[in-house]
């Protein structure tokens, strides 16, 4: 206890209740705000990197078939997980029994993906195909329903109906822009197989680290698609080969790889309610690379991308409320 004589007569740093000085307070909280300030870079990196690789994608799409696409992604995206794998060395904490879902999930939520999305950027537009993604959080709230018996709020059921009518008018634009049913139908699989995961993760997985896991499934996936890829495909030199390589090696390295990191760091320590927030901004950055691109934009096609986005942050706020209620209440 630091009596007041002291801290009057004292010209050294003030002293605090519990031992610490006010230099230590001031010291904890400019680390506190270094961090906060961090977050939020990362929060910046991560939706900028991953609403731009729907546009590297349509540049690979130039000279590169889907299938080499998704291969060499996912295989340059596990590399550089590796890598951080290495630095960090988290354990693997992988049993036996855990391979039959982890091979699920890598086909689910990273094979089927990484394949169909550059599949139908290079037939309707990267931008498109990039704003749908704002319906993964509304997905994966019904997913939970029968995978984890996982029942959502009144206010989180709403905004899934309203989510899936914002759907609806998405494809009323896909319609419009006279986009084949089958090519709609599998836009919808992509924040389907997001969603998916990410419930069967929480549900069998949820024990393993997330930079090994996903540079596990990166992997697998990789090597999944790869047969395909190699039996199906061919690379042909044409003027644009060096652009789209370029391209590729940008998707894989920052895309799939970095970009992924960043969010488990921020998951790691800001809790998966802040990241999953960047499903909010990751639209808007893949809309306005379609507008710098000159692509078609509609009216119909932004309110429902909107309508879709203030659904998302209904519902956040909701989730965002019951986290913070005493467990049983």
């Amino acid at each position: 206890m630091c009596p007041l004589s002291s801290r009057i007569a004292a010209p050294g740093p003030a002293c605090h209740p519990g031992g610490s000085t006010a230099i230590d307070i001031l010291d904890t909280a400019g680390v506190q705000r270094k961090s906060t300030l961090m977050q939020h870079v990362y929060f910046i990196l991560v939706c900028f990197i991953w609403g731009t690789s729907f546009i590297l994608m349509d540049r690979a799409t130039l000279s590169l078939g889907p299938l080499t696409i998704g291969t060499a992604g996912a295989l340059g995206g596990a590399l550089m997980l590796g890598i951080v794998w290495i630095i960090k060395r988290p354990p693997l904490a992988l049993r036996l029994a855990d391979f039959p879902m982890l091979l699920s999930i890598a086909l689910i939520g990273y094979a089927v993906p990484f394949v169909i999305q550059p599949y139908l950027i290079e037939r309707i537009g990267h931008g498109y195909v990039g704003a749908i993604v704002c319906l993964v959080p509304l997905m994966t709230i019904a997913a939970q329903m029968p995978i984890l018996r996982q029942y959502p709020s009144r206010t989180q059921l709403t905004g899934v109906l309203l989510g899936f009518i914002f759907l609806v008018a998405y494809f009323w634009d896909g319609v419009d822009r006279e986009v084949p049913a089958r090519q709609l139908l599998l836009a919808v699989t992509i924040p389907l197989s997001y969603a998916v995961t990410n419930v069967l993760v929480k549900r069998s997985l949820s024990h393993v680290p997330s930079v090994p896991l996903a540079c596990v499934c990166l992997a697998a996936a990789g090597l999944m698609v790869l047969p395909f890829a190699v039996a199906r495909e061919t690379i042909e030199h044409t003027s644009t080969l060096a652009l789209s390589i370029v391209a590729l090696l940008l998707l894989a390295v920052f895309g799939r790889g970095f970009g992924t990191a960043l969010f488990y760091a921020m998951i790691r320590r800001r809790g998966p309610l802040f990241a999953g927030m960047v499903c909010y901004t990751i639209p808007i950055v893949v809309l306005a690379w379609s507008w710098l691109d000159h692509e078609k934009i509609t009216l119909k096609q932004l309110i429902a991308v909107l309508g879709a986005l203030a659904t998302v942050v209904v519902v956040q706020r909701d989730l965002e409320r019951q986290a913070r209620l005493p467990p049983g209440a």
